[in-house]
Parts: structure tokens; sequence; C-alpha cells
């Protein structure tokens, strides 16, 4: 009998039984979202394989029961949105995730009350290019922002408490091979203030948050933060056409490839203002390498270069000056200025040498211009490492210790304008230490040093 009824049904009245079914059902079953409860009220999510499209409206409240909507989140590659907007009122602590939205192009109205901003919450939104962050926003998740490759500028609130890796980078146009091709994130601002340090001191502001964001020219950093402000491991790197930056005078270190082939033009080092005993910090390894537009260095007081192959391959620099006064130096390591090309002059207030094994080691190897290297107060260093000055053709001016010290192997091979060198404090020389010097006409000596 129901199957004959259901085959003999017309159209019609197939209609005017659903709209009865559908009146009976219970608000909330119509609704076109699902509220999942949690803390303070829901989290507003989409349907299970439903599509959205157009603008996304977050509402203050879920309309059934008037309780507040405290979070919005899975609406991951729902790629027909085009924005999202909370109504006024809104109670919103958490945004989740829309990631892979390739459609969205604004957030409206974020609500004062947001809080966090979760992991990868809006990663490859390529289109989207108004954001701007509310006062009170506290988390900025891992690869937030990532390949947000629409967006232009972006303001750091004060209350930001902590920045994940990875939260803005490649925002910008790479081709197949990797060639920047325009586009994306110019400008970054921290207002002033942000203190990046939790209860336990850890300072949590994360690695690479900027890498690749090729297009970036403007960076204003924080000043009047608590504590040592530390720009982090690669937060800069491949910053193509960022050609100059202020670090706040209370800027403690800077990590391993945090300016990794930028397009700065000089680097100012002096306004670090730390205690009268605090050391700066250039710390990791290729901090400031392949900056092909670097011309100039300039920095004072205690400075800690501890890393490797800090400024390698700057083909631009000419000249790096570290000044200083009282008990100020400059700690050198290994490999610092390998391959600058056209470096032709540094000066030091008071060299000192890193005091391990690779002390000196291939300082300035193959920096053909180089003609002088000075320091004021006579160098502490244990030796002239492996290949310290090895291939530096033009070299003529070189202060020396007033200890005793070696030469190793190589370290001032193919030196072929060096004509004159006092050997005094010299204990040992190492193989091949002089090789190529064919200028060399001068030696001066006290006690003939062992040759290895």
């Amino acid at each position: 009998m129901f199957a004959r009824l259901h085959f003999s049904l017309r159209p019609s009245a197939w209609l005017l039984v659903l709209l009865i079914i559908t009146s009976a059902l219970p608000a909330h079953a119509q609704e076109p979202y699902e509220f999942e409860p949690t803390e303070g009220g829901y989290i507003m999510r989409p349907r299970r394989y439903m599509s959205y499209e157009g603008v996304l409206d977050v509402p203050a409240v879920r309309e059934s029961d008037g309780i507040p909507i405290v979070g919005v989140d899975g609406f991951s590659y729902q790629e027909r949105l085009l924005g999202i907007q909370f109504y006024e009122g809104s109670q919103v602590k958490y945004i989740g995730s829309f990631e892979g939205c390739t459609g969205i192009e604004f957030i409206a109205n974020m609500p004062a009350t947001v809080e966090t901003i979760a992991d990868r919450a809006f990663q490859d939104c390529k289109m989207l290019r108004d954001v701007t962050l509310n006062d009170g926003l506290k988390y900025i998740g891992i690869s937030c922002f990532e390949g947000c490759t629409s967006l232009t500028s972006i303001k750091l609130p004060k209350s930001l408490k902590v920045l994940r890796e990875n939260a803005f980078r490649n925002c910008a146009t790479f081709d197949n091979w990797g060639n920047f091709t325009g586009g994306g994130l110019e400008s970054v601002v921290f207002e002033d203030g942000v203190d990046f340090y939790n209860n336990n001191g850890f300072f949590c502001f994360y690695n690479n948050v900027f890498w690749g964001c090729a297009n970036l020219s403007s960076v204003t950093l924080p000043k009047n933060t608590p504590g040592d402000f530390i720009i982090p491991p690669g937060t800069f790197g491949y910053c193509g056409n960022l050609k100059s930056i202020e670090f706040p005078t209370n800027t403690k270190k800077i990590e391993q490839l945090a300016f990794y082939r930028t397009g700065l033009t000089s680097l100012d080092l002096t306004k670090i203002e730390l205690e009268e005993e605090e050391p700066f910090y250039l710390s990791g390894y290729y901090t400031f390498a392949a900056c092909e537009n670097l011309k100039t260095i300039t920095a004072k007081g205690k400075v800690h270069i501890d890393g490797l192959y800090i400024f390698q391959e700057c083909t631009a620099l000419e000249t790096a000056t570290f000044t200083g006064s009282g008990n100020d130096y400059t700690v050198m390591s290994p490999d610092i200025f390998k391959r600058c090309s056209k470096l032709k002059s540094v000066e030091f207030y008071h060299l000192k040498g890193n005091g391990q094994d690779n002390d000196m080691d291939s300082v300035f190897t193959d920096c053909t211009s180089l003609e002088r290297v000075t320091s004021t107060c006579p160098p502490e260093i244990s030796k002239i490492g492996y290949s310290c000055f090895d291939g530096c053709k033009s070299l003529k001016t070189l202060s020396l210790p007033q200890t005793e010290y070696l030469i190793n192997e190589t370290a001032f091979r193919n030196c072929t304008a060096l004509e004159s060198f006092d050997l005094a404090n010299v204990t040992s020389i190492g193989t091949k230490a002089f090789n190529g010097c064919s200028a060399l006409t001068s030696i001066s000596i006290n006690n003939l040093p062992t040759m290895e």
C-alpha cells in the first residue's frame, strides 16, 4: 500500500509533505552550521559535506538559543567563500581553520575578543588581502598566514604573546622554478612594547616567520620591549627587497639565517645599547650570508660573532668597522667573511679569537680585494688559523698579536701583495702558510719558530 501511495503522489503533494515534515523539526535542525558546545558558548562549524559560498556571516549568538558563539573552525578548502564577517557584539575568541579557502579576500570586523588564530588558519588563502589584527590577540599559529600571496601589510598588536614559526612565510608569488614574480607582503609593523616572553622566561617569537617574503621592503621592529629582544633563525631570510632595518636598542641576539639573502645595503648595529658588561651576539650560521647588496657593516661595544659563515659571499661588502672603548672587544669565529670579494678594509677596536681549536680558521678566505685588517688594541688570538687569509691577494697591512701565537697551514697562501711580516711572537708555522706570497721580501724574527 505504501509503495503504491508513494508512486501515486503528485510532485505538488510531495512538496506539501516535505513542508509539513520540515516545519515539525526543531529549529536547530534547519541551521546551516553545526554548533559544538565548549566553554563559554559554541564553536561554529560547517555541516558535513556542505559547501558554502559568498561571505561567511558569523553571528554573535546562536539564533535558536541565544548562546554566544566563541569560536569558528573547520571551513578548510571552502573555495567559494569570498570573505568572513563577524556580527556586532561577537564574542569569538578562537579562529580556526580556513586553510585553502582560495577565494577569501577579507576578514571584516574581527572582534576585540579574539585571542587565538590557530595553526594554519589561513594558509594558502591566496586572495586574502585585508586583515586587521585586533588588540587583545595573543597567539598567531604555525603557518597561520603562510602563502597568503595577496596580503600586502600587517600590524602585530602589542597584546601578542606568541608568534609561531612560518606564520607569514612565502607571502609572495613565485614561478615553478622558485623565482620571485612580484606581489605579496610589503610592510610589517610591530607595535611598541610587545612582550614575547612567557611566564617561564621563554621567548615565543619563533623561526622563519617572514621567510621568503620577497617583496617585503618595510619592517618596523618594536621599541620598549621587556627583556632582551631576539631575532630568531630565518626570520627575514630571502626577503630580497628588504634594504634597511633599524634594530631595537635592547637587541641581544640575531640568530642563524635571520637575514640570509636579503637586500640589505648597510648593516648598522651601533644603536644597540645593552648593559655595560652584556655582549651582543651574531650566532648560528649564514646569519647575513649572501646579502649581495650589503656594502658596509658598523658595530660597537662587545660583539660576539660566534657562528659560521655569518657574512659569507656578501659580494658587495667593502668595509666592516667594529668600534669601542675601554673593555670593549669583537670576538671572531671561522669563515665569517669568506668569499667577500670586494671587502677592502676591516677595522677592530679590539679583536679577539674564540679560543677554540678552530680559532680564526678561514675568516677571510678569498677576500681578493682585502688590503688591511687592523686592531687598535693588539689582537688577542691564539693563532692565525687554517686558510685565514688564503687568497687575499691584495693584503698589505695586518695588526698582529703581541703575545705568542701560531700560524696554521695555508694561513697566508697566495697573498701576493704581502711584502713584509713580523714573526717575533710566532711559535709555529704550518705547511704552505706563506706559499705563493711572491712579494714577501722582508721578515722580522727573534726566535726561529717551529716549522711544520
